[in-house]
């Protein structure tokens, strides 16, 4: 699936080693940003997207973004992902991260602008890649489609699918492409090319534009189960409901609609010790999320009685961090 396939090698092997790596970089990029604006547009010390300052900031959160990503660090993940897209919208890997890591917290709307964001950023690459094709000659655009027909069949290893249509295509193409304008071909020679992993330049072998338009999916995707759990609660159906956004949680534990359903349908079914239980697990990794301090509240004053939940609302009231910053490991409860 295009969202869970982001991240680079480096990510995946060692994402804390990344992640350090990435820090110390972006530290060094934003101070230089900042003493060239200063010394080119004035003393504002805010970093500015343009020049190439800007896009190396830019390049370098969205790689940071990746590694917090795999870590499971969502809403750093997140922040360093909108950053990113700030800088250089024209980049479409951060807006991917951002986009999984939005669905993970919960933040559906921002997941959704995020994928959108990187579609559009993908097919402005795609265009300026087409523009590029038709600066060549027929000759050499029938050249790279063969080359990049090549490519696509050694990596699927010789099997028949989508390299053996494409050799079918261009076997066609090369009996008779006098029929096709040479503006279809070069579109045909982008699409193989990317699909491929046959593309000139450094950071371009991945197909961007079909991996974003899986971010689109999956974001749409989660956000129908989610509207169906939520008409099983409506039709006080409370039983599917708890079933439904536990399956849904095995995937997206911090997910802050889906936990609330959950909870929402063990209470409805009398269930409120294992309502706690999993409000409690919740805390562990997310103990500042006020949703789960404010659900437990209302638990203990079901299970408890009044001084327990005046206790938890005592904690909740010395709770810094709101709902949309929660899910993320490492944070320290309050002790209210």
């Amino acid at each position: 699936i295009g969202v869970r396939l982001v991240g680079s090698e480096m990510c995946i092997r060692d994402s804390g080693q990344a992640i350090a790596w990435y820090s110390h970089a972006i530290k060094a990029a934003e101070a230089t940003s900042r003493a060239g604006d200063r010394h080119s547009e004035g003393s504002t010390g805010m970093i500015s997207s343009k020049g190439a300052h800007g896009l190396k900031l830019a390049s370098l959160l969205g790689r940071r973004a990746s590694a917090l990503l795999a870590l499971g660090r969502y809403t750093a993940s997140a922040k360093d992902s909108q950053r990113s897209a700030e800088l250089d919208p024209s980049l479409v890997e951060p807006q991917i991260t951002g986009a999984a890591a939005m669905m993970h917290l919960g933040r559906m709307r921002l997941a959704e602008e995020m994928a959108k964001g990187a579609e559009l950023a993908a097919m402005d690459a795609t265009r300026r890649r087409v523009k590029e094709l038709n600066a060549l000659s027929v000759n050499e655009l029938l050249r790279r489609l063969h080359e990049a027909i090549a490519a696509a069949a050694l990596k699927c290893g010789g099997k028949s699918g989508r390299g053996s249509s494409f050799r079918s295509a261009a076997n066609g193409l090369q009996t008779d492409h006098g029929s096709l304008e040479k503006a279809e071909l070069a579109v045909l020679v982008e699409k193989v090319e990317r699909e491929s992993g046959n593309v000139d330049g450094p950071g371009e072998s991945r197909d961007w534009l079909g991996i974003a338009r899986r971010a689109c999916a999956e974001v749409a995707a989660l956000k129908e189960r989610i509207s169906e759990v939520e008409a099983m609660l409506v039709a006080k159906s409370f039983r599917e409901v708890s079933e439904h956004a536990s399956w849904l949680m095995r995937d997206y534990p911090y997910h802050l609609q889906l936990r609330q359903l959950r909870i929402e349908g063990l209470l409805a079914l009398g269930e409120t010790e294992e309502a706690l239980q999993l409000v409690s697990q919740l805390l562990e990794a997310a103990p500042e999320a006020k949703d789960l301090l404010y659900a437990e509240a209302r638990l203990l004053f079901i299970t408890q009685g009044v001084d327990a939940a005046r206790r938890a609302c005592a904690e909740i009231s010395g709770s810094v961090l709101t709902p949309t910053v929660a899910g993320q490991p490492g944070h320290t409860r309050s002790a209210g």
